[in-house]
């Protein structure tokens, strides 16, 4: 199976093939790009899509610091 670049380049890219969207996995259609998660998908909680580069320390503040610098669980 080929993998979507849209889920790795995406802000709420939690590792693993995991996101804030989908916690337990990202499903396939997402994972492969036969489906664009800047639209609406089952289950998403309204969480799509955001490309990591339009994020940086100046514009996103404690979010940006949050991800880039996650607290040991």
């Amino acid at each position: 199976m080929s993998h979507s670049d849209q889920c790795i380049e995406c802000l709420h890219n939690l590792g693993d093939w995991k996101c804030d969207a989908f916690p337990k996995g990202i499903p396939e259609e997402i994972a492969t790009g036969e489906h664009d998660h800047t639209k609406p998908f089952k289950g998403d909680n309204g969480i799509r899509f955001e490309h990591i580069k339009k994020w940086s320390e100046e514009t996103a503040g404690d979010e940006w610091k949050r991800r880039k610098n996650p607290k040991p669980e």
